[in-house]
């Protein structure tokens, strides 16, 4: 995986090298010229959701993860796009999580993503054929959790709940000595309160006789 340092025209990874710094050291655009930059193009993937990716370029085309898993291959100078994988979840699978993904890794000829549905997937980076696909965590590590287990007295009884602590992966790989390395993520035991009002910067979790919310724990 080439450096920033070494060349700095490509972006192949989440943090552009091992270093993670998430700095190239490029010369063309400074402070003086910043302002005159323009579009010079736009793309329009048709999904409504949740963006969390950092485009990858390599050889003058950008790797960009999709909410859900698809992946799309555009030419860099034009935004045209080449490819675009349709990524197919595990049906009844219980996401964990929301529907972002950070965004995948180029190495050797592929691109790889880890999925909502917890799988981590090697495409062709010149024609977004799958070329493998590995089971990382199954359905059967989610667990359920439901409003029953507070208890009839419990306070917030009565509130909207949800809570699943599936497994699935959001983070973008990192390719390493021809070995690609993901974690996984979920959202842990405990009952998700919804909020009371919009824009609540965190709802409350609660498992059995106990509550936890922003700045607040106390027993039911």
């Amino acid at each position: 995986m080439p450096t920033s340092q070494a060349q700095d025209t490509e972006w192949p990874s989440y943090g552009l090298d091992y270093s993670n710094q998430r700095f190239a050291q490029i010369a063309q655009i400074n402070r003086d010229n910043v302002q005159q930059l323009t579009t010079a193009w736009s793309y329009r993937s048709g999904v409504k959701a949740t963006f969390q990716a950092s485009p990858i370029m390599v050889d003058k085309t950008i790797y960009l993860s999709l909410p859900f898993n698809d992946v799309v291959a555009l030419d860099a100078v034009t935004g045209k796009q080449r490819w675009r994988y349709k990524h197919e979840r595990i049906k009844d699978y219980p996401l964990c999580c929301g529907p972002a993904n950070r965004g995948v890794a180029v190495a050797q000829g592929k691109v790889f993503i880890g999925t909502v549905d917890a799988r981590l997937i090697a495409l062709d980076a010149q024609t977004g054929k799958r070329l493998w696909d590995i089971q990382v965590a199954g359905s059967s590590s989610a667990h359920g959790e439901s409003a029953s287990q507070l208890g009839d007295a419990a306070a917030f009884k009565s509130a909207g709940v949800s809570g699943q602590s599936g497994v699935g992966i959001a983070m973008a790989p990192l390719v390493y000595q021809g070995k690609v390395l993901v974690g996984v993520t979920g959202v842990g035991y405990g009952l998700h309160l919804d909020a009371d009002r919009e824009n609540k910067p965190l709802g409350a979790v609660v498992v059995p006789g106990q509550l936890w919310q922003a700045g607040l724990y106390r027993r039911l």
